[in-house]
């Protein structure tokens, strides 16, 4: 069945809500009632790129939003992006909202009992809370300020998730984050926060995206917003279910029963984005020779099912960049510069079983629901667009001089006060099938764009862990 024809409101929620519901213990977020303004002097590029993102991904938990903004048209950029060309931002804002969520009271002050009230800009009233976002910066509460490059959507997509990550602890009870200042830059916080650079026009070359889930699709959402190219392989067997529309930017009710590969080629394209699918699971379409058989150049590994990330390792890859969620608030970034860095297998050294804790840089996996071919993972709905985030990022430094810039491994708690980021540098592990994989590596890999990264004399100066 394509679309949710024929279920009640009850039943779309009880599906919908099942990957939130089993991170939280209390469904107190299904009664509250946000509002969500942008401010009269924040109608820039990047602001109007915070207020679609935090009212998307509000949406995919909130069922009453009021909406405000001043009369300015959606920037062309984003009326592209979502097919809503000739909207204005609030009206933009609106049908995404109800595209999400067909069932949810979404308008122009709608609401009028009492709001949890997120403000984009810094003019916020008393008893809002404020975010903004100037170039890699994400800033909210009293950390707020108005100057900067407004180009750059990045710090403006994470300064979203915080907004949208006040709201939510608001709604269940949690105390939120005061005051946040972080930089996706130097993945820095507070006064350490790195402004960064311009935005670079760069293409990734040939790109292999192994799974369109929460974070892949989000990945992908991004993608064009930042001004990347390239040639996308998207891989995935998977359709839209409706439980991922708590978490996937791209994913509507229309989608449900669809492809999702399809969806996020067409979302692709739709921006001049060049891209193909591949509506399979990884290892199928290696066995049929539909897949590396032309190296890609990067690959990002978004999928955690069928032992995928071993099966990747196995084919020898180039560069990964990728981004992952846990089931405490957790948001992360990898990457694995291959002869140098730890490899997909050494920081997920097994497949792990049902019923097993969790890897610390990735989700657990759960029970199955009735409706779902695969097992779901417990998230909510704004990490994989922080892990998204993280991750395009990371992908528009390698066309940056002095890559790497950053350790290999990053993770942002939402649970917490949202002061700074943990970054830790992985090693390769002793032991690990990649100790093996240097000659036929050089042998696949020397030609692609980012292999100048890899020196394969640095893996005996390296220290396994």
């Amino acid at each position: 069945m394509t679309g949710i024809a024929g279920l009640t409101a009850d039943e779309f929620y009880d599906r919908r809500d099942h990957r939130t519901d089993l991170v939280v213990a209390s469904p107190a977020y299904r009664a509250a009632s946000i509002r969500i303004t942008l401010s009269p002097h924040a109608t820039s590029f990047a602001d109007q790129v915070a207020f679609l993102t935090a009212v998307n991904l509000t949406a995919r938990w909130c069922r009453r939003i009021s909406l405000s903004a001043p009369a300015v048209a959606l920037d062309s950029r984003l009326g592209t992006a979502f097919g809503l060309s000739g909207m204005s931002a609030v009206k933009a804002a609106a049908a995404l909202a109800h595209a999400a969520d067909p069932f949810a009271r979404v308008g122009v002050d709608l609401v009028p009992e009492p709001t949890i009230h997120l403000v984009i800009g810094t003019d916020a009233p008393r008893g809002t809370y404020p975010i903004l976002g100037r170039g890699w910066l994400a800033m909210a509460g009293d950390a707020v300020r108005g100057d900067g490059d407004t180009e750059n959507p990045l710090g403006a997509v994470l300064a979203a998730c915080v907004g949208v990550a006040y709201l939510f602890r608001t709604a269940v009870g949690i105390p939120r984050p005061a005051r946040v200042r972080l930089s996706l830059w130097n993945l820095r916080g507070g006064e350490a926060a790195g402004q960064g650079p311009r935005l670079p026009q760069a293409s990734l070359g040939r790109v292999l995206v192994v799974g369109c889930g929460a974070v892949g699709s989000a990945i992908l959402y991004l993608i064009p917003l930042a001004g990347l190219g390239g040639v996308f392989e998207l891989v995935d067997h998977d359709r839209v279910q409706i439980s991922n529309l708590s978490t996937a930017p791209i994913f509507f009710a229309d989608n449900v029963g669809d492809d999702k590969v399809e969806i996020a080629v067409e979302y692709l394209k739709r921006n001049r984005v060049a891209a193909v699918t591949h509506a399979s699971w990884f290892d199928e379409a290696v066995a049929a020779g539909r897949i590396l058989v032309e190296r890609p150049d990067l690959i990002i590994p978004a999928a955690n099912e069928r032992n995928v990330r071993r099966q990747i390792q196995h084919q020898a890859p180039p560069l990964q960049v990728y981004g992952t969620t846990g089931k405490n608030w957790d948001a992360f970034v990898g990457r694995h510069i291959p002869l140098k860095e730890d490899c997909l297998t050494c920081r997920f050294p097994q497949a792990q079983p049902v019923g097993e804790p969790p890897l610390i840089c990735g989700s657990g996996t759960l029970p199955t629901v009735p409706e779902l071919e695969t097992p779901v993972t417990a998230t909510l709905p704004f990490l994989p667009a922080v892990a998204a985030v993280m991750t395009v990022a990371e992908l528009i430094k390698t066309a940056l001089p002095g890559y790497p810039l950053n350790a290999n491994f990053g993770c942002l708690d939402f649970l917490g006060p949202l002061k700074h980021f943990i970054v830790v540098p992985h090693a390769p592990r002793r032991g690990c099938i990649c100790e093996e994989q240097d000659g036929v590596w050089i042998q696949l890999n020397a030609a692609t764009i980012f292999a100048q990264l890899s020196n394969s004399s640095l893996r005996d100066s390296c220290v396994r862990e």
